[in-house]
């Protein structure tokens, strides 16, 4: 009994006795140890091999909505960098309203003509024939058209629609400038479109959506920062569009911002009236009642 009880109590270990209860001890620290340093070499190995795997899942996420990000506002300062330079030649951020006066030629007939802009999106035009007055305006949410006595067919809802539209090009000269000035809360959107040469003149072209119907594309002189040029096919109806282009005359001399002194408005190619600013007054100070629709 008693050798057997020597023999079962110690162990030998590389020639050494050792207690048993010692050496399991010894046995359980060393493989928990073990353990603990197999799984950090699992850990970064696994980590250097299979980067992503290793990662954790909102780590992940985290970084994708910041590539996102990155994407998103390289894209937006494109847009940003282009009315800089467009802000820095034409200071039409600093114009809160206009108003010019002069006169408006259409075939043979004459008319006096006034224009009225607000920011944000307040325009109207007024074209007087003797007794005769034809209003157009935007008042902020809606084109309406007013004349006192019936030059146009207003039966005639295609046509009306058409002469809104055509106002609406003309008398929103600073529109490029106030639109973009809205941010996230403006309904109009921008898209710069390849250079193109007009007139001789390399432009940048710039295609804003919402301000008509259809997609209005602006060209701006490279050199200048100037817009030279505007164009749009209008629709008439469902089945009938109508090619329109709006060509401005260069700003007065005497003006302190190059706001265009007139302008031509071609359909399909044929002049349709020519407009002549003799006076362009900026920031006059006008209230909004002067753009509502009149009865």
């Amino acid at each position: 009994m008693s050798d057997k009880a020597d023999g079962y109590e110690w162990i030998f270990v590389l020639g050494f006795p050792i207690q048993r209860s010692e050496f399991y001890k010894i046995l359980f620290f060393g493989l928990s140890a073990l353990s603990v340093v197999v799984g950090l070499v699992v850990y970064f190995c696994w980590g250097l091999f299979f980067p992503k795997a290793a990662r954790d899942e909102e780590v992940v996420e985290a970084e994708q909505m910041i590539a996102t990000e990155v994407i998103t506002v390289g894209k937006k300062d494109k847009v940003d960098v282009f009315f800089e330079n467009h802000f820095a030649a034409t200071r039409y951020n600093e114009v809160e309203s206009i108003r010019a006066v002069g006169t408006y030629t259409s075939g043979e007939v004459e008319m006096e003509f006034t224009l009225l802009a607000k920011n944000p999106h307040f325009y109207k035009q007024s074209l007087r024939y003797q007794d005769r007055l034809v209003e157009a305006g935007y008042d902020g949410s809606g084109l309406w058209y007013h004349q006192s006595h019936p030059i146009l067919d207003e039966s005639d809802e295609a046509l009306m629609a058409f002469n809104r539209s055509l106002a609406m090009l003309e008398c929103s000269i600073p529109a490029l400038t106030w639109e973009y000035e809205k941010g996230v809360e403006a309904t109009v959107e921008f898209q710069l479109m390849p250079n193109e040469i007009w007139n001789q003149r390399e432009c940048l072209v710039v295609r804003q959506i919402g301000l008509l119907d259809s997609p209005v594309y602006h060209y701006l002189d490279k050199k200048t920062g100037l817009e030279l040029y505007r164009r749009s096919s209008v629709k008439i109806d469902e089945r009938r569009r109508k090619d329109v282009e709006l060509i401005y005359a260069a700003p007065l001399e005497s003006g302190k911002y190059p706001i265009p002194a007139g302008f031509e408005l071609w359909v399909d190619g044929v002049l349709y009236c020519t407009a002549v600013f003799e006076k362009i007054d900026v920031n006059p100070g006008l209230p909004n009642f002067l753009f509502e629709a009149r009865e």
